[in-house]
C-alpha cells in the first residue's frame, strides 16, 4: 500500500517538474494581465477628485478663452462655487487620446502654500505648472457630459 502513495507522490513531483516551465509562464502573464488592467483601464473621477476640494484652498483663478483674453478673480467665494458646480461631473482617464491641439477655456487654479498652480484645459487636461508640487490629478480625461461643463465654465468666465 504504501508503494502506492509513494509511486503517486513521485508522479505528482514528475509532472510539476515536467510542466514548471509552462505553469511559471502563465502566472506572469497572469501578473501581468492584472497589473495592465490596473494601470491603463478606464477610471472615472469627478472634478472634486481632480480639484481635491477639502484639501485645496484656491486663493486665485485665472481663467482663458480659446480666443486669449484672460480674466482672474481672487473671490475665494467664487471659485468655490465653480468647484462646487464641477463636482459631480465625471470624467475618464484616456491612455489613447491622440495629442490635442487647442482648448475652449483654460483654467488656472493659485493654491494657498503652494508655488505655481494648477492647471485645467478644458475640455481634456490638468497639469501642474511652475514647480506646483502638490499631489493632484494630471493628465488626459474625456468630460462626459461635455455641454453641461462646458455651460457651467461659460457662465462663470462671463460673470467675472
Amino acid at each position: 500500500m504504501e508503494d502506492w502513495r509513494n509511486e503517486k507522490k513521485i508522479n505528482r513531483v514528475y509532472w510539476y517538474y515536467q510542466h514548471k516551465k509552462p505553469i511559471r509562464i502563465a502566472a506572469v502573464l497572469l501578473i501581468a494581465a492584472a497589473l495592465f488592467y490596473y494601470f491603463y483601464s478606464p477610471r472615472d473621477i469627478t472634478y472634486a477628485d481632480a480639484f481635491e476640494k477639502p484639501h485645496f484652498s484656491y486663493y486665485q483663478l485665472k481663467i482663458t478663452d480659446g480666443g486669449d483674453h484672460v480674466k482672474v478673480t481672487s473671490d475665494s467665494q467664487k471659485i468655490s462655487e465653480l468647484i462646487t458646480e464641477l463636482d459631480s461631473q465625471k470624467l475618464t482617464k484616456d491612455y489613447n487620446m491622440m495629442p490635442v491641439q487647442g482648448w475652449t477655456y483654460m483654467l488656472d487654479f493659485y493654491v494657498r502654500g503652494f508655488p505655481g498652480y494648477y492647471r485645467y484645459s478644458f475640455p481634456n487636461d490638468f497639469d501642474k505648472k511652475d514647480a506646483f508640487f502638490a499631489k493632484a490629478v494630471t493628465g488626459k480625461y474625456v468630460v462626459q457630459n461635455y455641454d453641461e461643463v462646458y455651460t457651467v465654465i461659460k457662465n462663470f468666465y462671463n460673470s467675472i
